[in-house]
């Protein structure tokens, strides 16, 4: 059986990319997208609200020509992410590390 990886995101870049080149002279970008994720409370808040709002940031990375259209987005800009959830494990002076980003494979800006 094989299992589909895919994602949608859409938020705000909360991390300006900057483009980067590999030793072969690949193109690419790391930065960060947040969107909020709403709890509903028990009681109202201080404002009113029976809400609370939960910032989740992730790290984004993408390759070539989405490298060059991600770092062309500033921060605070909407988008729109389509990608693969992707996992890196390192070891670094003995200890582990690890992390789970997103692959961009589209991207685009959401007029708002």
């Amino acid at each position: 059986m094989k299992f589909e990886n895919h994602v949608i995101i859409e938020g705000r870049l909360s991390k300006k990319a900057e483009l980067e080149k590999t030793e072969s002279g690949k193109v690419f970008a790391k930065a960060s997208i947040c969107f909020n994720q709403f709890k509903k409370l028990e009681k109202p808040n201080e404002n009113g609200y029976n809400y609370e709002s939960i910032p989740n940031f992730f790290q984004i990375i993408a390759w070539e020509k989405n490298a060059e259209e991600l770092s062309k987005s500033n921060v605070g800009d909407a988008i729109s992410i389509i990608g693969q959830l992707r996992y890196s494990a390192w070891e670094k002076e003995g200890k582990k590390y690890s992390n789970v980003y997103i692959l961009v494979s589209q991207i685009k800006k959401i007029l708002i």
